[in-house]
Protein backbone atom coordinates (compact mmCIF):
# COMPACT_ATOMS: atom_id res chain seq x y z
CA UNK A 1 0.00 0.00 0.00
CA UNK A 2 1.71 3.32 -1.30
CA UNK A 3 1.90 5.79 -2.96
CA UNK A 4 3.20 4.78 -5.96
CA UNK A 5 3.66 0.79 -5.67
CA UNK A 6 1.74 -1.81 -4.94
CA UNK A 7 3.00 -2.25 -1.33
CA UNK A 8 2.88 -0.92 1.87
CA UNK A 9 5.59 1.48 3.08
CA UNK A 10 6.39 0.69 7.18
CA UNK A 11 8.55 1.92 9.06
CA UNK A 12 9.72 0.94 12.53
CA UNK A 13 8.98 2.20 16.16
CA UNK A 14 11.20 5.27 17.14
CA UNK A 15 10.14 5.77 21.11
CA UNK A 16 10.94 5.74 24.15
CA UNK A 17 11.04 2.02 26.25
CA UNK A 18 8.12 4.25 28.46
CA UNK A 19 6.43 5.55 25.37
CA UNK A 20 6.79 1.76 23.69
CA UNK A 21 5.26 0.55 26.86
CA UNK A 22 2.18 2.67 26.75
CA UNK A 23 2.09 1.82 23.25
CA UNK A 24 1.78 -1.53 23.56
CA UNK A 25 -1.14 -1.60 26.18
CA UNK A 26 -2.83 0.55 24.09
CA UNK A 27 -2.51 -1.63 21.15
CA UNK A 28 -3.89 -4.85 23.26
CA UNK A 29 -6.82 -2.56 24.14
CA UNK A 30 -7.29 -1.78 20.81
CA UNK A 31 -7.19 -5.07 19.92
CA UNK A 32 -10.06 -6.66 22.69
CA UNK A 33 -12.17 -3.90 21.29
CA UNK A 34 -11.75 -4.61 18.12
CA UNK A 35 -12.19 -8.63 18.25
CA UNK A 36 -14.98 -7.86 19.94
CA UNK A 37 -16.44 -5.46 16.75
CA UNK A 38 -15.59 -7.65 14.25
CA UNK A 39 -15.87 -11.66 13.10
CA UNK A 40 -12.76 -13.67 12.12
CA UNK A 41 -12.69 -12.46 8.31
CA UNK A 42 -11.89 -9.10 8.65
CA UNK A 43 -8.45 -9.15 10.10
CA UNK A 44 -6.74 -6.08 11.91
CA UNK A 45 -2.92 -4.75 11.03
CA UNK A 46 -1.14 -2.42 13.66
CA UNK A 47 1.39 -0.36 11.86
CA UNK A 48 2.48 2.84 13.69
CA UNK A 49 4.63 4.15 10.49
CA UNK A 50 1.60 3.76 8.33
CA UNK A 51 1.19 7.17 6.49
CA UNK A 52 -1.93 8.33 3.58
CA UNK A 53 -0.02 9.95 1.41
CA UNK A 54 -2.25 12.19 -0.07
CA UNK A 55 -1.20 15.57 -0.55
CA UNK A 56 -4.76 16.92 1.18
CA UNK A 57 -2.74 15.89 4.64
CA UNK A 58 -1.42 18.90 4.47
CA UNK A 59 -4.56 21.59 3.67
CA UNK A 60 -6.64 23.66 5.00
CA UNK A 61 -10.50 22.72 5.54
CA UNK A 62 -12.60 22.94 2.77
CA UNK A 63 -14.69 21.06 0.02
CA UNK A 64 -13.19 19.56 -2.84
CA UNK A 65 -14.83 18.05 -5.85
CA UNK A 66 -14.39 15.39 -8.27
CA UNK A 67 -15.67 12.06 -9.91
CA UNK A 68 -15.57 7.95 -8.40
CA UNK A 69 -15.50 5.14 -10.32
CA UNK A 70 -15.77 1.33 -10.10
CA UNK A 71 -17.58 -1.28 -9.00
CA UNK A 72 -18.38 -2.99 -5.57
CA UNK A 73 -19.48 -6.58 -5.39
CA UNK A 74 -21.75 -7.73 -2.04
CA UNK A 75 -22.99 -10.71 -0.67
CA UNK A 76 -25.85 -11.00 1.79
CA UNK A 77 -26.00 -12.99 4.60
CA UNK A 78 -28.08 -14.91 2.56
CA UNK A 79 -26.02 -15.19 0.05
CA UNK A 80 -27.63 -12.96 -2.59
CA UNK A 81 -25.24 -11.30 -4.33
CA UNK A 82 -25.76 -7.49 -5.87
CA UNK A 83 -22.74 -4.98 -6.81
CA UNK A 84 -23.09 -0.88 -6.43
CA UNK A 85 -21.65 0.61 -10.25
CA UNK A 86 -19.89 4.16 -9.93
CA UNK A 87 -19.84 5.45 -13.52
CA UNK A 88 -17.97 9.15 -12.96
CA UNK A 89 -20.57 9.82 -10.43
CA UNK A 90 -20.47 12.83 -8.30
CA UNK A 91 -18.01 12.43 -5.49
CA UNK A 92 -16.78 15.13 -2.84
CA UNK A 93 -13.65 14.90 -0.62
CA UNK A 94 -14.25 16.84 2.77
CA UNK A 95 -10.83 17.89 5.11
CA UNK A 96 -12.03 18.49 8.53
CA UNK A 97 -9.91 20.22 10.90
CA UNK A 98 -9.27 18.35 14.23
CA UNK A 99 -9.73 20.80 16.95
CA UNK A 100 -7.44 19.02 19.42
CA UNK A 101 -4.93 17.73 17.27
CA UNK A 102 -4.29 14.65 19.11
CA UNK A 103 -2.93 12.86 16.73
CA UNK A 104 -2.93 14.23 13.23
CA UNK A 105 -4.56 17.72 12.25
CA UNK A 106 -7.25 16.71 9.62
CA UNK A 107 -9.80 14.22 8.76
CA UNK A 108 -9.95 13.42 4.86
CA UNK A 109 -13.61 12.31 4.23
CA UNK A 110 -14.37 11.24 1.21
CA UNK A 111 -17.68 10.76 -0.59
CA UNK A 112 -19.31 8.90 -3.90
CA UNK A 113 -22.78 8.52 -5.50
CA UNK A 114 -23.37 5.21 -7.14
CA UNK A 115 -24.16 6.29 -11.24
CA UNK A 116 -27.81 5.91 -10.16
CA UNK A 117 -27.40 8.20 -7.13
CA UNK A 118 -29.10 5.70 -4.70
CA UNK A 119 -26.67 4.93 -2.80
CA UNK A 120 -23.30 6.18 -1.60
CA UNK A 121 -19.83 4.97 -0.72
CA UNK A 122 -17.73 7.07 2.95
CA UNK A 123 -14.33 6.43 3.30
CA UNK A 124 -12.35 8.47 5.85
CA UNK A 125 -8.73 8.65 7.09
CA UNK A 126 -7.49 10.16 10.27
CA UNK A 127 -3.61 9.86 11.70
CA UNK A 128 -3.06 6.56 10.84
CA UNK A 129 -6.41 4.59 10.62
CA UNK A 130 -9.72 4.77 8.18
CA UNK A 131 -13.42 3.90 8.16
CA UNK A 132 -14.78 2.22 4.79
CA UNK A 133 -18.53 2.43 4.84
CA UNK A 134 -21.79 2.46 2.08
CA UNK A 135 -25.39 3.80 2.56
CA UNK A 136 -27.59 1.68 0.73
CA UNK A 137 -31.44 2.86 1.44
CA UNK A 138 -32.04 4.13 4.68
CA UNK A 139 -29.04 2.09 6.35
CA UNK A 140 -25.28 2.49 6.61
CA UNK A 141 -22.99 -0.77 6.98
CA UNK A 142 -19.48 -0.05 7.35
CA UNK A 143 -16.36 -0.85 9.36
CA UNK A 144 -15.09 2.15 11.53
CA UNK A 145 -11.38 1.99 13.11
CA UNK A 146 -10.85 5.90 13.53
CA UNK A 147 -10.56 5.32 17.97
CA UNK A 148 -8.40 4.66 20.61
CA UNK A 149 -4.60 4.92 19.66
CA UNK A 150 -5.94 5.31 15.19
CA UNK A 151 -3.11 3.25 14.49
CA UNK A 152 -5.12 0.40 13.48
CA UNK A 153 -5.92 -0.20 9.60
CA UNK A 154 -7.87 -3.32 7.58
CA UNK A 155 -5.97 -6.06 6.26
CA UNK A 156 -7.82 -6.59 2.79
CA UNK A 157 -8.71 -3.33 2.35
CA UNK A 158 -5.16 -1.67 -0.28
CA UNK A 159 -5.40 1.85 -1.32
CA UNK A 160 -2.57 3.56 -3.16
CA UNK A 161 -2.29 6.93 -4.17
CA UNK A 162 -1.28 9.16 -7.55
CA UNK A 163 -0.80 12.29 -8.05
CA UNK A 164 -1.27 14.25 -11.39
CA UNK A 165 -0.69 18.25 -12.21
CA UNK A 166 -4.67 19.27 -10.88
CA UNK A 167 -6.23 15.75 -9.56
CA UNK A 168 -5.23 13.44 -6.77
CA UNK A 169 -6.49 9.41 -7.29
CA UNK A 170 -7.40 7.35 -4.59
CA UNK A 171 -7.34 3.52 -5.61
CA UNK A 172 -9.42 1.07 -3.07
CA UNK A 173 -9.21 -2.31 -3.96
CA UNK A 174 -10.43 -4.83 -1.64
CA UNK A 175 -8.46 -8.19 -1.53
CA UNK A 176 -10.23 -10.72 1.28
CA UNK A 177 -13.57 -11.06 2.02
CA UNK A 178 -14.80 -7.96 4.92
CA UNK A 179 -17.40 -7.61 6.91
CA UNK A 180 -19.81 -4.38 6.70
CA UNK A 181 -22.29 -3.81 9.96
CA UNK A 182 -25.04 -1.90 10.06
CA UNK A 183 -24.29 1.12 11.93
CA UNK A 184 -20.83 -0.09 12.38
CA UNK A 185 -22.22 -2.09 15.37
CA UNK A 186 -21.48 -6.10 16.11
CA UNK A 187 -24.14 -8.51 16.08
CA UNK A 188 -25.91 -6.78 13.57
CA UNK A 189 -27.20 -7.49 10.06
CA UNK A 190 -23.89 -7.50 7.78
CA UNK A 191 -22.99 -7.50 4.33
CA UNK A 192 -19.70 -9.37 2.95
CA UNK A 193 -17.90 -7.17 0.51
CA UNK A 194 -16.23 -9.31 -2.14
CA UNK A 195 -12.15 -9.18 -3.42
CA UNK A 196 -12.32 -7.27 -6.77
CA UNK A 197 -14.14 -5.21 -5.67
CA UNK A 198 -12.69 -1.36 -6.37
CA UNK A 199 -13.37 2.38 -6.48
CA UNK A 200 -11.20 5.36 -7.42
CA UNK A 201 -11.77 8.99 -6.37
CA UNK A 202 -10.54 11.73 -8.58
CA UNK A 203 -10.45 14.85 -6.51
CA UNK A 204 -8.96 18.47 -7.84
CA UNK A 205 -6.88 19.80 -5.81
CA UNK A 206 -8.04 22.99 -5.98
CA UNK A 207 -11.28 25.10 -4.60
CA UNK A 208 -14.47 25.42 -7.52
Amino acid sequence: MCHSQPSVRRTGLAATPLYCDMKTKLLIFNIFIVTSLFAQKTIMSFDSGLKFDSIFESFSPGEFTGTVNGVLLFKSEKSNEFILDFQGSSAKLFVENDPDTIYANNYLKYVGQTTSGKSKVRYTTYATAHSFSVEIGNKIYGFNLIDGCCCVIIDGLEFYYKLETKTEYLILKVIKELELRENFRSHTQKLILLPNSVIVFAIKNFKM
